[in-house]
């Protein structure tokens, strides 16, 4: 018959094996969760490997094609477009910057205007209304375009003809830096100043701020009266804002490098699709709204393999 004593002893060593069982448990889950994560990177970085005929450097324009699946970016030395993971240098090379449209892209070049196809094929050149332009946008689907010269007046049109007309805007504070159209509306436009965004539904006659950050790095006017901006405020942040209702919805940049943000592009087929590209030439990608980031680029070098 067992004591007390041996009772408590073996009390203690079946208390003692069990915590044993428990951690020796723990320990074998974390080896293979940390297993299956060197499996992962290991797949992912045999996955995306670098392309190395495609180096960006000093990304000056971008947007997507009319097929909602290419990607092109002109920088330094050379235009690229990126479609199905791969990365790969355009032959017809674009000597300006340009706006990427449905119908194929708009292009400033001394003095003149030129409108070119998909494939980078000049179909129109019309005069400039002035001749120190320094900012131009256009509406995806509308093919109206935008100037502004360096007072700060704007131009329009449409139809890829001359008949240029101008408006002073009202309301506007701080230095001027983008100019973005809604992609389905002629008539709206929102200008990105050193205090803030400013909205307008009339052509750019009448400004209103709807956003104040003084720390906007750069801008992009998407579907559904959204406007999406990122900034640099000690973190980059990007944010989406309704023109209408002013409603804000940030957009998670968790897995983006810390890096100032300069382009952003909405693909106008797919709204949750956003691609970011950053000062250091590093290019993002998600598809849902920042739920999942994959890169494109590291430091300007193209990486083929993701989707």
């Amino acid at each position: 018959m067992k004591t007390q004593s041996n009772q408590e002893s073996d009390s203690r060593k079946k208390g003692f094996q069990f915590v044993t069982y428990i951690f020796l448990a723990k320990l074998l889950i974390c080896i293979i969760l940390g297993g299956i994560l060197v499996l992962v990177a290991i797949m992912i970085q045999r996955s995306l490997h670098v392309n190395k005929d495609t180096l960006m450097t000093s990304i000056t324009s971008s947007g997507y094609l009319n097929d909602g699946k290419t990607l092109v970016l002109l920088s330094k030395n050379g235009t690229y477009q990126y479609s199905s993971g791969k990365w790969h240098r355009k032959k017809t090379h674009h000597d300006h910057p340009f706006v990427v449209t449905s119908q194929g892209y708009y292009e400033l070049a001394e003095g003149h205007l030129l409108t070119k196809n998909s494939k980078g094929e000049i179909t129109n050149n019309v005069s400039l209304p002035d001749e120190s332009i320094d900012l131009m946008a256009a509406g995806y689907d509308t093919k109206r375009v935008y100037l502004m010269n360096n007072k700060s007046t704007l131009f329009y049109t449409d139809g890829h003809n001359e008949d240029w007309k101008s408006v002073q805007p009202n309301g506007l504070k701080g230095k001027i830096k983008q100019l973005a159209i809604a992609p389905e509306n002629r008539n709206k436009l929102v200008i990105l100043t050193s205090d803030g965004i400013y909205f307008s539904q009339n052509k750019g006659k009448q400004f209103n701020k709807i956003v104040n950050n003084k720390h906007i790095t750069s801008l992009t006017y998407g579907k559904n009266d959204e406007v999406i901006a990122a900034s640099k405020e000690g973190k980059s942040t990007l944010l989406r804002t309704n023109t209408q209702s002013r409603l804000q919805v940030p957009v998670d940049l968790s897995t983006v490098k810390e890096d100032i943000i300069t382009h952003i592009i909405q693909n106008p087929k797919n709204e949750k699709e956003i691609v970011v590209v950053t000062k250091g030439n590093d290019i993002f990608k998600t598809d849902n709204y920042g739920t999942n980031w994959i890169i494109l680029a590291k430091k300007g070098q193209g990486l083929n393999g993701g989707k």
